[in-house]
């Protein structure tokens, strides 16, 4: 019976954990960018949010808890595709869910975020092979992320190059090293498109962040590109 509960945790623990760092992140998040919208441009976000909590003149709205939900359910399925410590997981969805948020609701990601991000990626990511692999990574991926911006850019006419995009691709770089950087960026504008699609967004020239997709691929890039060289190996 012991080793049945143990087993159980074992393989049940890590979603658990996610899924619940996840849901209180992007509902903290949610409530702070609820707060950022009424915010005077004076006004500091970290009181306001201490004094609203106290007075409890923030109504608790459905979309905080849909955010709380969905992130959840998608933190939750990152342990099942990957293999990661558990305190490595837990900071990443930590730092990768506010950014997210904060990106959907007010269209930007803060700095702080991403240069904790870069920075944790560095030290404890474990699908690259060292800190100089990181570097590597993060400078490939924000390249690549900043030269097709700014292509798209003279194609559409349109504002395309986002400071906050950038540092999240460079950010994601450096979780999964310099051999997959390339991978993550193809599967963040996978990812981007697709829901894009999805949302019909395309149709009706519709803006969205591309914040999420690129934090959304951290963990999806590094089993990507596992698959991708065992197929080449096999075809050699």
């Amino acid at each position: 019976m012991q080793d049945a509960v143990f087993g159980f945790l074992g393989g049940t623990g890590p979603s658990l954990a996610a899924a619940i760092v996840g849901a209180f992140a992007a509902y903290a998040t949610a409530f702070a960018a609820d707060v950022a919208e009424t915010l005077a441009e004076d006004g500091h976000l970290i009181p306001e949010m201490g004094r609203r909590l106290r007075d409890g003149s923030v109504r608790s709205g459905g979309g905080r808890l849909r955010f709380a939900a969905v992130t959840a359910l998608i933190c939750a399925l990152v342990p099942v595709i990957v293999t990661i410590p558990l305190p490595a997981l837990a900071i990443l969805v930590a730092l990768a869910v506010p950014a997210a948020v904060m990106d959907v609701r007010l269209l930007v990601i803060p700095e702080e975020f991403t240069w904790a991000l870069l920075f944790a990626g560095a030290l404890l990511s474990p699908w690259h092979l060292g800190a100089e692999d990181a570097i590597a990574g993060a400078a490939i991926a924000s390249a690549v992320t900043w030269v097709t911006m700014t292509l798209m850019e003279y194609r559409t006419g349109l504002p395309m190059r986002s400071g906050g995009d950038v540092a999240a691709a460079a950010a994601g770089g450096a979780w999964v090293g310099m051999t997959s950087s390339g991978v993550f960026v193809l599967c963040a504008c996978a990812i981007f498109m697709a829901y894009a699609a999805l949302s019909g967004a395309l149709a009706e020239r519709r803006f969205l962040p591309m914040g999420p997709a690129l934090l959304a691929a951290i963990p999806i890039a590094p089993v990507l590109n596992s698959w991708i060289e065992g197929l080449v190996a096999g075809a050699l």
